[in-house]
């Protein structure tokens, strides 16, 4: 499988985050093959966990109705085993660390490469404290992915670099996940920083909604990460499948045409 880098070559990458096993297991598996199949490059999947720190009221939601319906990392795994062969996408597992921890680095590190699983992103383990857990990754070809946000200083940023492979996800917001009116303009400074002295892909998430709305970023990122107003979709038109695949097609279809054209 080729590095995560590569997808960024020679076009803007999209990356999605569904909530692993929402609404329920059978509507998750058609959702990942509808964004296999519609111009998502990336789709991350988030493992549940009773404390989601970093996320905001809508991913909080999804992920205590997955935990009441028992679904666990190995549930997403057997799903993700079954239908390795037909996911285009790039696949990530976004999890906090304590479900790594309970579970077992390394078994961890393991099963998520045998469901096909590229890269790994843990919002609360920053690289001073979990160095060694990421180079186990790195060492045993899981990428990774660390977050950076517009008060992480340039000197740290050269730091948490060092510890990613895939590509450095850079924060819109102070805050949690969530959709927003609007991203403030004042992080473009931070963006071109980041650009001029990082050699990694960057990619912007938290607070994304639209096309429209990333417009003024484009020329300073490599990439979008979407996830809250996609749970958000899904949770509007879960009841009908038929038009709820539809409106998850309209709308990447859309954020793809806004990222490459």
């Amino acid at each position: 499988m080729e590095p995560l880098q590569e997808l960024f070559k020679n076009k803007k990458v999209l990356n999605c985050y569904i909530t692993a096993g929402y609404p329920d297991l059978r509507t998750f598996k058609e959702i990942l093959m509808t964004l296999s199949r519609n111009d998502v490059d990336i789709i991350e999947i988030g493992i549940p966990f009773s404390d989601p720190i970093a996320d905001g009221d809508v991913i909080q939601k999804a992920t205590i109705k997955v935990l009441d319906d028992k679904i666990n990392i190995e549930t997403i795994a057997e799903i993700l085993k079954g239908m390795k062969n037909r996911i285009k996408s790039r696949l990530l597992f976004m999890s906090y660390f304590n479900p790594i921890f309970v579970y077992g680095e390394d078994k961890f590190i393991r099963l998520a490469k045998s469901c096909g699983v590229s890269g790994v992103i843990v919002p609360d383990l920053p690289y001073d404290e979990g160095q060694k857990f990421y180079e186990k990754c790195i060492n045993n070809g899981l990428e990774t992915v660390l977050l950076v946000t517009s008060v992480t200083p340039l000197l740290r940023i050269k730091e948490i670099a060092k510890f990613t492979t895939g590509f450095l996800y850079f924060v819109s917001v102070l805050g949690t996940t969530g959709i927003r009116n609007s991203i403030p303009l004042d992080i473009i400074n931070n963006l071109k920083l980041i650009k001029q002295n990082i050699q990694l892909p960057l990619c912007l998430g938290f607070g994304i909604r639209s096309g429209r709305g990333i417009r003024p970023f484009l020329h300073h990122i490599d990439g979008i990460i979407v996830g809250s107003a996609l749970i958000s979709l899904i949770n509007r038109y879960q009841k009908n499948k038929k038009l709820l695949m539809k409106k998850i097609i309209d709308f990447v279809r859309e954020l793809s045409k806004a990222l490459n054209g």
